[in-house]
C-alpha cells in the first residue's frame, strides 16, 4: 500500500510539472505573439546586418504565427489531472 501511494504521488507530481512546463511554453508564445520580443529580434538582426528594412516593414513581413491555444489547453488538463492524484 505504501509503494502505491508513492507511485501515485510521483504521477501527480510528474503531471503537474509537465503541465507547468507546457504553461510556461504557452505563455511565452502568447507574449511573443503580442510582439514583446519584436524589437529585440529586429535590433539583433539589424546589428549584425541581416536586415536593412525598416522596423514596421520587418514586423509586417515576419509575423509570429505559432499556435498557443493547444499548449494552454494541454497544460490546464495536465495540472487539473494532477490534482486528482
Amino acid at each position: 500500500m505504501g509503494s502505491e501511494m508513492c507511485i501515485r504521488d510521483r504521477v501527480g507530481s510528474a503531471l503537474f510539472l509537465s503541465g507547468l512546463f507546457f504553461l510556461c511554453m504557452g505563455l511565452f508564445r502568447v507574449v511573443r505573439r503580442l510582439g514583446l520580443f519584436d524589437t529585440t529580434i529586429y535590433g539583433t538582426k539589424r546589428l549584425f546586418g541581416k536586415t536593412k528594412e525598416d522596423f514596421v516593414d520587418w514586423v509586417e513581413q515576419n509575423p509570429y504565427e505559432k499556435n498557443f491555444v493547444e499548449l494552454l489547453i494541454v497544460s490546464t488538463a495536465f495540472i487539473l489531472i494532477s490534482f486528482l492524484f
